[in-house]
């Protein structure tokens, strides 16, 4: 089923570009997202495939998916977005930045949560003692991405939530390599 909504955004986004290439011969525009979409799907066809990743795909394929169906449906929105914007109607595109950003990081913060390894080996472990607190720090910056929408200046704000967060993702790095 998961698959299937997959190739259903796809389906939507190439309708989309045949549209708008027929309408303006533009194939960069048309065809753009719709490939990185089709390497997305290409990803969660092949991952369960690999023998070394298996044993971990079975037990986390519904969080790997929900990740790849919310990378797709924002491909899709930057998509309809940045189509809409060639045809004339204006709006600002960096609003879309911002909410892209923040659900994405709301999405894969509540999926990793989940993703506990065995504590078999230290890089197990420097997993499982990092990635919850690190959870928590992409949830709290994705919602305030989304807030960054209303403010005057949300480029300055996004760049220093993304700063904050790759910040405190080396700092729990480090905590957890001490750790050992």
């Amino acid at each position: 089923m998961q698959l299937f909504f997959m190739w259903l955004l796809f389906i939507i986004a190439i309708l989309s570009g045949v549209f708008y290439y027929a309408a303006t011969a533009d194939f960069i525009t048309a065809f753009l997202h719709p490939f990185s979409m089709l390497l997305i799907i290409a990803n969660a066809i092949i991952l369960p495939r690999l023998q070394s990743l298996k044993p971990y795909f079975k037990r986390y394929k519904n969080g790997i998916f929900t990740i790849f169906i919310t990378l797709l449906l924002i491909v899709l929105v930057v998509h309809v977005a940045v189509i809409a914007y060639e045809s004339g109607y204006n709006f600002d595109l960096l609003i879309i930045v911002p909410l892209c950003v923040g659900t994405t990081l709301i999405v894969t913060g509540n999926t990793l949560q989940r993703f506990k390894l065995p504590d078999i080996s230290a890089t197990n472990r420097i997993w499982n003692q990092c990635i919850r607190p690190f959870s928590r720090i992409l949830v709290i910056c994705g919602a305030v991405m989304l807030l960054t929408i209303f403010f005057p200046e949300m480029m300055t704000i996004f760049f220093i939530i993304l700063g904050t967060m790759i910040i405190s993702l080396m700092i729990s790095f480090s905590k957890g390599v001490k750790a050992l």
